[in-house]
């Protein structure tokens, strides 16, 4: 999951959505017409030709059947976690360690079944019923929203939200493609909940949720992630060969390479993000010139990969 600005300002008057919020009388289905519209998301700021991917898996969604608008806020009757995804959370050994603070009742959010600002766009396999589907818990004892006058922003929610910097910072990424809390830390169940919200623990137990709601390890998507983390870390060794022996072919290609594999548009950037950063703190640990110099370069692509994105 990386961070997708949105709505985005400059998109504020795409043909799509004036159409969508001038219909009077809407019917379900409707937002399928906004697939565009929110694809073009992903493409501001950079030279993107499309293709389009998962807000929350980053798998390229390309074909129209696999492709989702997801009302992040369910439209319908909320569900509870699944089965599956308890025994997920119970193989890793923290089940009990996350269940008293979830609240998962409640009769959805009906009035945002037409507001585009609920809308993110999915593949099929995360938006199921067996994976998000309906689910949608907030923070125990934290009012869940119920009323459209209600600011639903201030929400507890505990899944994280890929238009949320915070929400996308949440999770990290190893070596082998696992989508991992970027927090060790566990909230305190003797505590006051609310007053945790923004702990590192709370970020823990939100990251933990939404890894197995949105079924970010599915094992494909890992194969995936590390082709590209590996990928990524091999242009990065080649950049630090090219600054040691003055290869300037070389050094560029490798930058465009980096950037190609690393901006908001590629499959699994995520992924290759991780292992721009892990490269980064690598080179911090030597004094060689080659390595100064090559980590100042990895940090610059990181700063054009922001500077595009975010606000």
């Amino acid at each position: 999951m990386i961070y997708i600005r949105f709505p985005h300002p400059d998109l504020a008057n795409h043909v799509d959505l004036a159409r969508f919020l001038a219909k009077v009388q809407h019917s379900d289905g409707d937002w399928t017409s906004l697939f565009d519209w929110l694809e073009a998301h992903q493409y501001v700021g950079t030279n993107g030709l499309g293709g389009g991917k998962c807000w929350y898996s980053e798998q390229p969604i390309g074909g129209k059947g696999d492709r989702e608008v997801e009302h992040f806020r369910p439209k319908m009757k909320l569900s509870s976690l699944t089965t599956t995804h308890r025994n997920d959370l119970r193989k890793k050994g923290i089940l009990a360690a996350i269940e008293p603070f979830l609240e998962e009742s409640g009769e959805g959010y009906p009035w945002l079944r037409f507001k585009a600002s609920n809308y993110r766009l999915s593949s099929a396999s995360v938006n199921m019923q067996g994976s998000k589907g309906s689910i949608f818990p907030v923070l125990k004892g934290a009012q869940r929203i119920e009323d459209p006058s209600e600011d639903y922003l201030a929400e507890f929610a505990i899944l994280l939200d890929p238009s949320v910097i915070e929400d996308v910072e949440s999770l990290a990424i190893n070596p082998i493609g696992e989508i991992t809390p970027a927090f060790a830390e566990r909230p305190n169940p003797a505590a006051d909940f609310v007053t945790q919200w923004n702990s590192n623990g709370m970020r823990w137990l939100r990251a933990e949720v939404s890894i197995v709601v949105f079924d970010l390890n599915n094992s494909s998507w890992i194969k995936s992630r590390k082709d590209i983390y590996d990928k990524v870390t091999r242009d990065a060794l080649d950049l630090r060969s090219a600054i040691a022996s003055g290869n300037e072919a070389l050094l560029r290609k490798c930058k465009e390479l980096l950037l190609e594999r690393t901006r908001k548009d590629a499959p699994f950037a995520g992924a290759g993000r991780s292992a721009l950063q892990d490269q980064i703190r690598a080179l911090a640990a030597s004094n060689a010139l080659p390595d100064k110099l090559a980590q100042t370069v990895l940090k610059e692509i990181q700063a054009t990969i922001r500077r595009a994105e975010y606000p």
